[in-house]
């Protein structure tokens, strides 16, 4: 069972907003991308989705984000070196990841001296290829030219920088979890592991009493829903205890 639900702080209860069964010999790395066509065909696409590793491939983070969604989630593999001096980062050769590059193509891509680039090409049968075009003046007058990526073209007459965006996104976010940033980011992820908890303990999803494809769903389903309809029960009983009580009519003063 694959659940999201919605993680704000400021909200007076969490709802979950999207349930789907999907067979155990499947993949996680399939979900995030239709759930989020889901939840955008319902008008409910979050700004960010928080998810377990194995959902955070970096294909489905490039596709999320050309959905509109920031996929945020741990990196598979090996994770970066921490013992770096933060202070030798500024020395450091700059990568295709220090670039802002927008994957929907909206804006123009940007250097990380700040110069925008001219023209901005993709392949066609492999869209996470990229490449960035710069004036040539720009390119060589800039300060950061000694550790920059991009590289001279004469027969196009500008600087190129090729890329792909699904290593750029993973190399970003290797670099979150460096820093320290995603921890405290992501923490809030573990809400939806008491969601999991709450719908077997008190909903007994962890021993379904049904058999075959359409009456497990059914079954999940109407669980989800019952745990919803308690949730927004107990949020509107508090919301109406906090209440101040007001006079219906008014009181005199006496002076």
């Amino acid at each position: 069972m694959q659940v999201a639900e919605t993680c704000d702080k400021e909200n007076p209860t969490q709802i979950i907003t999207h349930v789907e069964v999907t067979p155990s010999s499947g993949s996680d790395v399939e979900v995030p991308v239709p759930l989020i066509d889901a939840l955008a065909e319902r008008d409910v696409q979050p700004n960010e989705l928080f998810a377990d590793t194995t959902y955070g491939s970096g294909r489905n983070a490039i596709e999320a984000e050309l959905w509109g969604t920031e996929l945020v989630s741990p990196v598979a593999g090996p994770g970066p070196d921490k013992t770096e001096e933060a202070e030798n980062d500024t020395h450091r050769d700059l990568t295709a990841a220090d670039f802002q590059i927008d994957v929907t193509a909206d804006k123009r891509s940007v250097c990380p001296a700040g110069h925008e680039a001219m023209e901005e090409y993709e392949e066609c049968a492999a869209p996470e290829r990229v490449e960035l075009r710069f004036a040539r003046a720009t390119c060589e007058a800039c300060s950061l030219r000694p550790r920059c990526p991009v590289k001279s073209s004469r027969k196009l007459g500008v600087y190129v920088l090729e890329t792909d965006l699904i290593k750029v996104n993973i190399e970003r976010r290797r670099r979150a979890e460096a820093s320290g940033e995603f921890r405290r980011r992501y923490a809030v992820r573990a809400g939806i592991e008491g969601t999991n908890s709450e719908l077997k303990r008190a909903h007994g999803l962890g021993h379904l009493r049904v058999r075959g494809g359409r009456r497990v769903r059914l079954a999940v389903y109407l669980k989800a829903l019952a745990c919803n309809i308690k949730r927004m029960v107990r949020a509107l009983l508090a919301e109406k205890f906090r209440r101040p009580c007001v006079a219906e009519t008014p009181v005199p003063a006496l002076g």
